[in-house]
């Protein structure tokens, strides 16, 4: 492992790149649950990160994307209800549903 962090350190001096530790996190992706040494020892290691909008976790499973997709979904629903006690139109309420609904559950 040290010759992984030693490299990296040298590809970062070549390319003039600095490593922020405090946005940099470590995640090591397995399907044991026995916890390793941590490869960098400042670096916060944490078991699912964001990755393109996707919520990815250590052991590959979907359970935490599907939690963030449905409460982001259900905080938008609560909008589109309210939207409906304040007797918005059909037509307004459909582009409410087309623009800030679908894109989410879709």
């Amino acid at each position: 492992m040290g010759s992984y962090m030693n490299e990296l350190h040298q590809w970062s001096l070549v390319d003039s790149m600095q490593i922020n530790k405090q946005k940099t996190k470590e995640v090591i992706i397995t399907m044991s649950r026995n916890a390793s040494v941590p490869l960098f020892p400042n670096i916060d290691r944490v078991e699912t990160f964001k990755l393109l909008g996707i919520i990815v976790s250590n052991d590959l499973k979907w359970n935490p994307h599907i939690v963030y997709i449905l409460r982001k979904a259900n905080s938008r629903l609560y909008l589109f209800r309210q939207l409906k006690r304040a007797t918005v139109s059909q037509h307004g309420m459909l582009h409410f549903y087309i623009g800030v609904i679908c894109p989410v559950i879709e």
